[in-house]
């Protein structure tokens, strides 16, 4: 294995919270801009950024940027497939530490007293950052779907 391919995967057979997983984690070098760390999402190519192999959707991923050397959890939020390329929608997650960029590439380390590590955290929150949105989605199709059936009965009388 080439020094560039560990550097951003781990070798470790669990995922940044200490359990089973496939696949190691990727970690990614990327430049986040302004706009993106505000927007919580961006979309990469796979051939630009030479990934050692392919993401899935729900996928916990490392982001570093090398211009601020800050290090990002994230999610793999949606894969797009074309011809000549894969392209992936990442959502930001939370700014980590080295040491807890360390922690999520090597998992096996101590856990805290607590039981709770940071990834399992940032875990937390991106379930309760996609639940509220799920919700908001839902209630949106509701209103939705009400005001159809309104328009189609017409008004009561």
């Amino acid at each position: 294995m080439d020094e560039q391919l560990e550097h951003r995967t781990a070798s470790a057979t669990t995922d940044p919270h200490g359990t089973a997983a496939a696949r190691p984690v990727v970690r990614i070098e990327l430049a986040l801009t302004a706009f993106t760390r505000r927007s919580r999402s961006i979309s990469i190519s796979h051939l630009e950024h030479d990934l050692p192999r392919g993401l899935d959707r729900g996928e916990h991923v490392l982001l570093e940027d090398p211009t601020t050397r800050t290090h990002w959890t994230g999610i793999v939020a949606d894969v797009d497939f074309s011809a000549d390329d894969t392209h992936y929608r990442l959502e930001l997650g939370t700014r980590i530490t080295s040491a807890e960029t360390a922690q999520w590439l090597d998992p096996g380390r101590s856990r805290p007293a607590g039981g709770l590590s940071t990834g399992d955290v940032a875990e937390l929150l991106i379930a309760l950052r996609r639940s509220q949105q799920g919700l908001r989605d839902t209630y949106r199709g509701i209103v939705a779907e009400s005001a159809a059936a309104c328009a189609a009965t017409g008004p009561a009388t």
